[in-house]
């Protein structure tokens, strides 16, 4: 009853782990440029609200 072979198999593993590292590097880029802005809305807030 094995009807997945070998080769197909592990395209499709590397395939899922290749969209799984995409996912996860575009998610901790997101974060980053999320935090850099959270960053600038803060620093802006501040200067606001000291002047």
């Amino acid at each position: 009853m094995r009807w997945v072979q070998g080769p197909l198999w592990d395209q499709l593993f590397s395939y899922l782990s290749t969209m799984d590292w995409m996912l996860g590097s575009l998610h901790w880029m997101g974060m980053r440029t999320w935090n850099k802005i959270r960053t600038k809305i803060e620093t802006l807030r501040t200067q606001l609200g000291a002047s």
